[in-house]
């Protein structure tokens, strides 16, 4: 038998609150607190990237999953690879676990400054 799949919230950050909205009419769906400026979005979760911390949202309900540290670096963008995240910021490389936000690996790129920076992930 066939389901008809309604679609999710559009969201939005701003002013560290994470915003849902509904599709069709505009309203809001559900408002949370979430401090950052970075915003990814997947089919099942809402990830907000702030300098230290990267927050976890369901989606499209919008329960809090986890809250986790990240090495202080101001995030300046967010890559999903697979079942990761690569984030960015002042030169410096962070890799975390999608499922709970554990941190993989971090590459501070010693010596190379903290300038404008672009990341490209093949695939």
């Amino acid at each position: 038998m066939y389901r008809e799949h309604k679609p999710g919230p559009i969201i939005a950050l701003l002013m560290n609150r994470v915003i849902a909205l509904d599709r069709q009419t505009g309203e809001i769906v559900f408002d949370r607190r979430a401090r950052g400026s970075e915003l990814l979005v997947t089919r099942d979760a809402i990830f907000v990237a702030a300098s230290d911390v990267l927050t976890c949202f369901s989606y499209p309900e919008g329960v809090r999953v986890f809250e986790s540290p990240l090495p202080a670096h101001a995030t300046t963008s967010m890559h999903r690879v697979g079942d990761t995240i690569v984030l960015k910021g002042s030169g410096e490389i962070s890799c975390v676990s999608m499922s709970d936000g554990a941190l993989l690996w971090h590459n501070k790129l010693k010596g190379y400054g903290t300038g404008s920076m672009s990341i490209a992930i093949p695939g």
